[in-house]
Order: structure tokens, then sequence, then C-alpha cells
């Protein structure tokens, strides 16, 4: 697998996810995500580029692994396999074969999996011979030197490839704080069901609707694999890092990130995050609101269970709005936690601080 590196994201430019791209591939996947409301406006008439599909795989408690298929080529990227067992049977019913790993850091509950999986697709009869040559890529960078486990491609920051013989184009950008190598994933122009995302809470940042695959209302964004480094509502305890890492981290998603950008996180913490959201700021509409659909998406069913919502995707651009850690700038923050006037990042320290006990 050939992985390039962007210059761009070293120097923590702005990453140009909107221009046409260079080391990573056009890819358009079409997400499966919860049903929420969705956007009248009326449909554009041109369709998405690329059939991608990114779903969604619950695991263990709480976390989420993730499949993201090209669908002409029957080929999928497993992301953060923590337990092969049930992301196999996930691609099974796809129909697809997983032919790359990603891992977005070191911990167990994202990387226990990775070599498991690999010897799973190795005994697997019809996929021998393919199997052999799945790649398991994570970054070269985590605490003292230890690789993530089963890693064959090591990473670094502004890293970007394609998974051979699909679509599937990616870029890596490194966000240290909840572990120091943690690496975050973009893939481009994803097809996003309308009915699984508030398309119209972006407002103007709102993508076109277009007709996708099979007739269905989609949009076409850019796709966020975030892994602990922020979640919807908000982020990962510190481990390895500071609180000024962490908000760098945080700081660089959003000046790289557009608004209309799906983020897929590694944890359904959605609706705790957004009760502490509410403790931080609760005067503000926007979290209550978000809170709201949320409990509306989730249900009542348990984890794993095929009937159980999820929160997943989200928008860059609604988190900007509702996610207290990339909202530690702002005066009712700094002001719920007793430091008015204080820099960023005594503010994040506070806030993540009252956040591990809360």
């Amino acid at each position: 697998m050939a992985v390039a590196f962007l210059p761009t994201l070293a120097r923590g430019l702005r990453h140009p996810l909107t221009a046409p791209p260079r080391a990573v591939g056009r890819c358009a996947p079409r997400l499966v995500g919860a049903p929420a409301t969705v956007s009248r406006r009326r449909l554009a008439a041109t369709p998405p580029r690329m059939a991608l599909r990114v779903t969604p795989v619950p695991t263990l408690s709480d976390n989420y692994a993730y499949l993201i298929t090209d669908t002409v080529a029957r080929k999928a990227v497993a992301v953060d396999p923590a337990q092969p067992a049930r992301v196999l049977a996930a691609a099974a019913a796809a129909g697809v074969a997983i032919t790359e790993v990603w891992c977005t850091h070191r911990h167990p509950d994202h990387s226990a999996g990775n070599e498991a999986l690999v010897a799973a697709l190795a005994r697997a009869p019809a996929a021998a011979d393919a199997a052999a040559a799945v790649a398991v890529v994570a970054s070269g960078v985590e605490r003292d030197g230890i690789p993530v486990p089963g890693t064959t491609v090591s990473i670094r920051d502004g890293a970007a490839g394609r998974v051979a013989g699909t679509a599937i184009g990616w870029e890596a950008i490194h966000t240290p704080g909840h572990t120091d190598g943690h690496m975050c994933f973009v893939v481009r122009d994803v097809s996003v069901p309308a009915a699984a995302v508030d398309v119209d809470g972006l407002g103007a940042d709102a993508p076109p609707v277009t007709v996708g695959e099979g007739g269905e209302a989609v949009v076409v964004v850019p796709a966020l694999f975030s892994g602990d480094a922020l979640f919807l509502g908000g982020c990962g305890r510190l481990f390895d890092g500071t609180p000024a890492q962490a908000l760098a981290s945080l700081d660089r998603l959003v000046a790289a990130l557009p608004p209309a950008t799906a983020v897929f996180c590694g944890h359904e913490y959605t609706e705790t995050n957004l009760r502490f959201a509410a403790a931080v700021e609760p005067r503000s509409a926007a979290v209550a609101a978000a809170a709201d659909r949320v409990r509306a998406v989730l249900g009542d069913a348990p984890w794993g269970d095929a009937r159980r919502g999820t929160s997943v995707p989200g928008w860059m651009g609604v988190e900007a709005g509702v996610n207290p850690f990339l909202r530690v700038r702002e005066p009712t923050v700094a002001a719920a936690v007793g430091k008015e006037g204080g820099d960023a990042a005594t503010v994040m320290g506070a806030l993540r601080r009252w956040k591990d006990r809360f």
C-alpha cells in the first residue's frame, strides 16, 4: 500500500479538504446512521461520484468499530476492530471482504482485535491469498515507541493513501492528548443518507441534498474517524497528554475540517456528554436540542441490539456549538469552571478535570 505524507497537515495549516485531492482518491461513501429529520431541501440532480458506505459496528460495552466499504469493488476497511467476530459478521452481512485495518490508537478497546482479525481473514478459504496482504495502518509515534498491536504500516502526521483496488482514500491527522500517538483518519466525499443526520441543523453550512444509490436522499461530505480524540459532545480523557496538547489537537480539527464534516467517534458517550454540556452551559438552546435529538435516536434497546439507534455521525459544525471542549474560549464555559479571564489551556484542564468527576 502506497503511503504519502502531506506537508500541509504536517505544518498544521488548514487542511484542503474542499480542494481537489492530491495524495488520496475521490471517495463518496454512503454512511449508515440512526434515523433523524430528513432535510426538506430541494434535491439536486447530480448524484454522488462513488458508491462507498460506512457502517457503525457496536463492540464491547460502548465502542464503535466501523466498516468503510467500496460497494463496487466489494472491499472494505475495518476501523478499530476491537471485537473481530462482530466486524467479520458485519462484513459478511454486507457481502464484502476486509482488505485493510485502520487503528486510531493503542488502547485495547480499539486495538486488541487487530491481530485476531487479520488471522481470521487469513483462515478464510475464499480470501486466503488476499488476506496475507491485509495491512494494519496505525500511528508510528505512540508512547515510548511501543507500536499499536499488529501494525504493519506505521504512519505519522500528514500521511495519506488509498486502499488497493478501491476508491477509499484517506489522510491522517496526528491528535495527541488522549494518547501521544493518537491518529484521526479523514475520508473525502462521503455520501451520507439525509435520514441519518440533521442536515438543516447546519443552517447556511448545510451541504446540498442529492439523489444517491437506490434513489435515497444523500449529502456528500468529508468524514472524520476521530477515535477518542473527539467525541460527539466531548473528548477523551488525557492519559498521556496535557490540556494544552488536547486543545491544540481539537483546534486543529476545527481549523482543518469544514462544518459539514461527518464525525464518527470511538464511543457512544453522546447522551452522557450532552448532560455534561448542559451542566456547563445550562442556558444553551443548542445543547438542549442536541440532547433531545440523541435521546430520540438512541431509543431504549440495549447496546448491540439491531433495534438500537446510533448518535453517529454528527457534524463538526454542530459540535462547535454544543461541545464544551471546543468552546473553551467562550466566556460562559470559562465562568462555569471558575477560570474567567484564564487562557484556553487552563480552561481546558479545569473542564477536563470536572468531566472526569462528572
